[in-house]
C-alpha cells in the first residue's frame, strides 16, 4: 500500500486536535461555573471530588430551579469508565446545565421528585463518565450511553443517537433535535424542509434531547457554532481556527471514536449508527447483536487495509491484539510436550492408567512429588538437564472421581548462559499438565472415546463429571476446573496424539490407493460460525486472465437446442394409449426437427407411417427420452475410442448381436443402446443419422476445446506454496492431494446459467459457513476435506479436482453429477474428457430432466458401487455437529480430522 501523503497526514491530525477540543470543553463544563468566562483548559486545577454518596436518592421531594443544582442525593453510577482510563474529579459543586423547559420535563416522572431528577441525575451521569461522543465534524450528531431509569445509573452497553439540524421556525434559526429512540419523529424531522410552520416549543422531547441539548448551549456559544440554513457547512475546523477545507481519509468518514471507552467505536452513516465493541476475544456490534453483521467487517476492514489509522483506532486495534493474545496464552498454555499413543499398547502405560493417582509419582511424607525424568538434552545449547530439581508450585491434580494436591517440579539446563527449563511431563505417570492443574489421561481418554463413538457433548461429558465429583463429595469441584479448563486441556491432548493421519486417509485396497479411479463426493451440513472462522479470508484467489470464450461449450452438445422442439420429444416419449399424443403437437413436432434436428425426421415419419404418432412404442421411449434431455450427448455416450469405434461401425450396419465383446462394450459403456438391441434383434437402419448425429454431438466439446486433452498440460497458473502434506490449508485437509494448481478465471463464471427444474438449490446458512464437502472412494474411506468458501454449487467439486488431481478420477459419483459435468465442459472439456460423471442412487429420483446416461443404477458393471457413503458419513457427522458448530477454526479442523480419521480407522479395521 502507497505511502500516506501530507494530506492525510494532516487531516489525521486535525481528526485528533477535534476530539481534543471536545475533550476540553467536556472538562470545562465540569469544572467552571455556569457564569464564569472560558479560559485556557490547561490551567485548569486538578481538583480532588469527594467520595461520599452525593447521587443517593432522596426520600423528600426537592424542586430544582433551571440553573441551579438540586439538593437532593442520588444514586453513585455503576459505570465508572472515563476519558483515558482515569477518573475527572471536582470539588463536589454539580453545575446543572439543563436548558430545557419545566414543561419538557414533566414527562419522565410520577411525583414531582422523580419529574425534577430524572434529567438532571442523567446529564450529571453524562458528564461525569464522559458518556457523550460526537459522531461528526459539524457537531451534528451525538452518541450517548442509555440511562437505567431503575437504579439511576449509565447503561454501558445501550447507546442512543441524537441529531440536531438547523430549521426555520417563523423565521428565526434554531436546532431541532430528533433521537434513535423515536424513529418516526426521527423520520419525520430528517425528511421535512428546513422551513417549518410549527414553533420550535411545540417539538416533542425525550430524555436524551432534554439532557443533551443544555449541554450544547454553552458549547456552541465557547466554540462559534449557530444555527442557520448553512450549518453543515461550518465545520468545527471552521469555528476552531483548525486548516480549512479538512477532509477526513477514505474509509474513516464514517467511523467514530467512543468518548470514556477505547475498546469501542462507533459506525454513523445518514440515518443509522452502530457501536462495535470489544466482547471477549473478538469484535461485536452492540446495535445488531451479532459479531459477524456488516458494521464489524468495515471495523475490519478499515483495521486491516488502511495505514494511516487515527490514535482511537490504533488503540482499538492494539487492545482487540492483546485481548485475542491473552486468550491464546490461557488456552494453549500445556507444559506436556511428549506425544501421547492413541491406543495404550505399552505394558507400562497400561499398569500406570490403572493405578491411583497417588501410586504413580514419588511420595514424600503422604505428598505427591512430580519430578521430570533428567533424560535428553536442551534444545537450544544441547546440553544436558541439571540433576537438581526446583519446585514449579503446588497443583490440583483431577481423576474421574478425586482430586489430589501435587508437588510439580522442573529442572533447568545444565549451562549457566542458557535459561531454558524442561517441564514435567507427565506421560510416564498418565498425567497431562496444564501448567497450573493436571488432569488425569483416564479422563481425557474417555472423554476422547466418548467423542469418536458416542453422542453426547463436550459440555455434557463435563457435567457429567462433575456431577460424578459431586457425588464422591468434593462439591467445589466446578469452581476449582470451570469448562473452559477441560476444554483448553482436551485441545492440548488431542494436539499431542501420536496419530498418522496419512496412514488412515488413504484406502489400501489395490483397486483405489493414493489416487483412486473412483470418488464419491458430497457436501455435509457440518459447519461452523462464521466471525470464529477465516472463512472469507480463504476464499482461493483465481487468476486474472479468462479463459475460454463467454458462449456455452455444453450446450452446443445438446441433441436439441430448440427448448419448444425437446419438450415435444418429452412429451411424445410420455405418451401412451390411455394418454395419446396430440396430432397437432407431432405435425409440430415434425416441424420443428425439421428445423434444428433433421436426423431423426427418417424415424419420427417411420413411426408416423406405422401408426405410432399417438404413442411410440415401449422399447424406443426411453432412447426418444434420452434424446429430449437438456444434458449433452457426451453424458449419455461416453467419448471412449472403444465405444465410438463400435458404435461408428453400428451406424454403418454392424450388428453387435453376434460379437459378445461388443455387446458386452454396449452393456458396460451404453447400456440404452445394448437394451435397444436386445428388444430389437437390430437397430432399425432409420435410427442410423440419430447414430450419426449422437456420434458427432458427443466429441464436439472435446474438439472445441482451448486447452489440451492431457490434464497435465491444463493452462492453469501452478502454485508455488505447496502446504506440506501434514498441515492444515487454511480450511481443508487432503493428505494425498496437494494443490497442483491455482484455479483460472474463466469467462463463464460471470454469466448466468438458465436453471431448469433438475437443479439443487443450496440454503442460505446466516451466521455459519455453508458447510464442509468431502471425497470418499468406494469403500466408505474419507480421503479428505474442507470448509466450503461458499455454498454447494459445482464450482466446490471443480476446484478440488482441477486445482489437487493431476490426472482427475474416472469416475465420479455425486449427487449434482449432472450440473458438475456441464461446468467442467464450459471450463476445462479436455481436461475431464476420461472422466464420467453418475448420480447417486438416492438422488437420482429427483433428476427428471436428466439423461439415463447419468444414472448409476443403468450401468450393471456398477451395481456393487456403495453411493451413498457420503451421505452414510454425514449421518454420522451429525452428533459432533453441535460441539464443532461453535469452535474456532482451528479446533474446528482438527476435530473433524480425528472423527473422520476414526471412522476410516474403523472401516480399514473391518477391511
Amino acid at each position: 500500500m502507497a505511502e500516506p501523503s501530507e494530506k492525510d497526514v494532516n487531516n489525521a491530525l486535525n481528526r485528533e486536535r477535534y476530539r481534543e477540543k471536545w475533550h476540553d470543553y467536556n472538562l470545562r463544563s465540569r469544572y467552571l461555573d455556569e457564569l464564569s468566562t472560558p479560559g485556557d483548559v490547561s490551567k485548569l486545577p486538578r481538583l480532588k471530588r469527594s467520595r461520599s454518596d452525593r447521587y443517593t436518592k432522596g426520600t423528600s421531594g426537592t424542586s430544582s430551579n433551571t440553573g441551579s443544582s438540586t439538593t437532593a442525593s442520588r444514586p453513585r453510577p455503576t459505570n465508572a469508565a472515563t476519558h483515558e482510563g482515569g477518573t475527572h474529579q471536582g470539588d463536589g459543586n454539580d453545575v446543572p446545565l439543563h436548558g430545557g423547559s419545566e414543561e419538557n420535563r414533566c414527562q419522565y416522572g410520577h411525583g414531582e421528585v422523580e419529574v425534577l431528577e430524572a434529567p438532571e441525575i442523567y446529564r450529571q451521569l453524562l458528564l461525569e463518565t464522559n458518556s457523550i461522543s460526537p459522531c461528526d465534524e459539524h457537531f451534528t450528531k451525538f452518541l450517548l450511553n442509555g440511562y437505567n431509569s431503575e437504579n439511576h445509573s449509565i447503561e454501558g452497553s445501550r447507546y442512543v443517537m441524537v441529531t440536531r439540524r438547523a430549521m426555520c421556525f417563523s423565521g428565526t434559526w434554531k436546532w431541532a433535535f430528533y433521537c434513535s429512540c423515536d424513529p418516526a419523529r426521527s423520520q419525520v424531522l430528517h425528511s421535512a424542509s428546513e422551513h417549518v410552520q410549527q414553533r420550535s416549543q411545540d417539538l416533542p422531547g425525550c430524555l436524551h434531547i432534554d439532557c443533551l441539548a443544555g449541554i450544547l448551549v454553552r458549547f456552541d456559544e465557547n466554540v462559534g457554532i449557530t444555527a442557520h440554513h448553512q450549518s453543515q457547512d461550518h465545520s468545527y475546523a471552521h469555528a476552531s481556527g483548525l486548516e480549512e477545507d479538512v477532509q477526513i481519509p477514505p474509509n474513516l468518514n464514517d467511523v467514530w471514536p467512543v468518548c470514556g471507552n477505547p475498546r469501542a467505536a462507533v459506525i454513523v452513516t445518514d440515518q443509522s449508527f452502530a457501536v462495535i465493541d470489544i466482547v471477549g476475544n473478538g469484535l461485536k456490534c452492540l446495535t445488531c447483536r451479532r459479531g459477524d453483521c456488516q458494521h464489524i467487517s468495515k471495523i475490519k476492514d478499515i483495521l486491516e487495509q488502511v495505514t494511516d489509522l487515527p490514535v482511537f483506532l490504533l488503540e482499538m486495534s492494539a487492545l482487540l491484539e492483546s485481548t485475542s493474545l491473552k486468550r491464546k496464552a490461557g488456552a494453549g498454555s500445556v507444559a506436556s510436550w511428549k506425544r501421547i499413543p492413541f491406543q495404550l499398547e505399552s505394558i507400562h502405560l497400561q499398569d500406570m492408567v490403572a493405578k491411583p493417582v497417588m501410586q504413580r509419582g514419588c511420595t514424600v511424607n503422604g505428598n505427591l512429588h512430580l519430578i521430570p525424568t533428567p533424560g535428553g538434552m536442551c534444545a537450544c545449547c544441547h546440553a544436558s538437564w541439571s540433576n537438581d530439581i526446583y519446585l514449579k508450585g503446588e497443583y490440583p491434580v483431577f481423576t474421574l472421581q478425586s482430586i489430589h494436591r501435587a508437588s510439580v517440579f522442573f529442572r533447568k539446563c545444565s549451562n549457566e548462559m542458557c535459561d531454558s527449563e524442561l517441564q514435567y511431563d507427565g506421560l510416564s505417570d498418565c498425567l497431562f499438565n496444564m501448567t497450573t492443574y493436571l488432569i488425569d489421561h483416564s479422563v481425557l481418554r474417555q472423554y476422547m472415546y466418548q467423542f469418536l463413538y458416542g453422542r453426547s457433548p463436550m459440555f455434557g461429558f463435563y457435567s457429567v463429571w462433575v456431577q460424578m465429583q459431586n457425588d464422591a463429595g468434593h462439591s467445589s469441584f466446578a469452581s476449582q476446573l470451570h469448562y473452559n479448563k477441560f476444554v483448553w486441556a482436551w485441545y492440548g491432548f488431542l494436539r499431542l496424539l501420536d496419530i498418522d493421519y496419512h496412514e488412515q486417509f488413504i484406502c489400501r485396497e489395490q483397486t483405489c490407493g493414493a489416487q483412486p479411479d473412483i470418488i464419491i463426493c458430497d457436501a455435509t451440513h457440518l459447519s461452523l460460525r462464521k466471525d470464529l472462522s477465516l472463512w472469507k479470508d480463504n476464499v482461493p484467489k483465481a487468476t486474472k486472465e479468462a479463459k475460454q470464450s463467454s458462449s456455452s461449450v455444453y450446450r452446443k452438445s445438446i441433441f436439441l437446442v430448440d427448448t419448444q422442439t425437446r419438450k415435444l420429444l418429452k412429451k411424445f416419449a410420455r405418451s401412451s394409449e390411455a394418454h395419446p399424443f396430440p396430432p397437432n403437437d407431432f405435425l409440430m413436432l415434425i416441424d420443428g426437427c425439421k428445423e434444428h434436428q433433421g436426423s431423426l425426421l427418417p424415424f419420427l415419419n417411420e413411426l408416423g407411417s406405422t401408426g405410432h404418432a399417438t404413442a411410440p412404442p415401449a422399447t424406443y421411449k426411453p432412447l426418444l427420452q434420452a434424446l429430449s434431455a437438456t444434458s449433452p450427448v457426451c453424458g449419455l455416450l461416453h467419448p471412449e475410442a472403444e465405444l465410438l469405434e463400435l458404435l461408428e461401425k453400428m451406424a454403418h450396419g454392424f450388428s453387435p448381436r453376434k460379437d459378445l465383446n461388443a455387446m458386452a462394450i454396449l452393456t458396460n459403456k451404453c447400456p440404452i443402446i445394448a437394451d435397444l438391441i436386445a428388444s430389437e434383434q437390430v437397430l432399425p437402419e432409420v435410427l442410423f443419422p440419430v447414430l450419426c448425429e449422437l456420434l458427432r454431438l458427443a466429441v464436439a466439446p472435446f474438439e472445441q476445446s482451448t486447452s489440451s486433452q492431457s490434464p497435465a498440460a491444463v493452462q492453469a497458473e501452478r502454485s508455488t506454496d505447496h502446504p506440506p502434506p501434514d498441515d492444515f490449508d487454511g480450511m481443508c485437509f487432503w493428505p494425498h492431494f496437494p494443490q497442483q494448481r491455482l484455479r483460472p478465471k474463466y469467462a463463464m463464471d460471470g454469466l448466468k446459467t438458465t436453471r431448469t427444474s433438475c437443479r439443487k438449490d443450496s440454503k442460505n446458512y446466516g451466521r455459519m459457513t455453508p458447510g464442509v464437502f468431502a471425497a470418499f472412494c468406494p469403500h466408505g474411506i474419507c480421503y479428505g476435506f474442507e470448509i466450503m468458501n461458499q455454498f454447494e454449487s459445482p464450482n466446490v467439486p471443480f476446484t478440488l479436482l482441477l486445482t489437487r488431481f493431476e490426472t482427475p478420477p474416472k469416475m465420479i459419483v455425486y449427487d449434482n453429477a449432472c450440473h458438475l459435468h456441464a461446468y467442467c465442459l464450459n471450463r476445462e472439456p479436455g481436461m475431464f474428457k476420461k472422466t464420467k460423471f453418475l448420480i447417486d442412487r438416492l438422488h437420482w429420483p429427483n433428476h427428471t430432466a436428466c439423461s439415463v446416461g447419468y444414472k448409476l443404477d443403468g450401468y450393471s458393471k456398477y451395481k456393487a458401487i456403495n453411493s451413498q457413503v457420503a451421505e452414510q458419513m454425514n449421518s454420522s457427522l451429525q452428533r459432533i455437529k453441535v460441539q464443532l458448530s461453535y469452535m474456532a477454526q482451528d479446533n474446528f479442523l482438527w476435530h473433524c480430522r480425528f472423527f473422520l480419521w476414526g471412522k476410516n480407522m474403523k472401516k480399514q479395521s473391518v477391511h
